[in-house]
């Protein structure tokens, strides 16, 4: 949707797209991403978890350190594990355009034009007919 300034449903019609003749790639990619994402989450969580667990023994309601700790452990492991899912999702889509559309071939020429300014660069990542 941001690269190619697409609305919602012209980007869905669009992954559909590109997506046609790998959907099996794709959903196996996604979800060895989803278990490998989760994995790393439950290691990064776990110490904050065992530290706020210890903070909150014979407690009946948890000291707010243990909640700031276990917050905090959790926001490390999302943040993480978000921001590499999305690469992920990027590299595929960029995969998949050079597959598909030679993305590859309109990037280098892009790299050799000394003369392209920041616009003619991002317009080539549109796609005719989403504009």
């Amino acid at each position: 949707m941001v690269l190619e300034h697409a609305g919602p449903l012209t980007a869905l019609r669009r992954s559909a797209r590109l997506v046609r003749g790998n959907w099996w790639r794709v959903f196996g990619i996604g979800l060895l991403t989803a278990i490998i994402m989760s994995v790393v989450s439950a290691i990064i969580r776990t110490p904050s978890q065992v530290l706020a667990d210890a903070l909150t023994k014979n407690l009946v309601h948890p000291p707010v350190t243990a909640v700031i700790v276990s917050t905090a452990g959790r926001v490390l492991a999302d943040t993480i594990t978000t921001t590499a899912a999305v690469g992920v999702l990027v590299l595929l889509y960029v995969d998949l355009r050079i597959r598909r559309e030679g993305l590859d071939r309109a990037l280098q020429a892009a790299a050799q034009d000394t003369s392209a300014d920041g616009d003619n660069f991002a317009a080539m990542w549109a796609v005719s007919g989403t504009r």
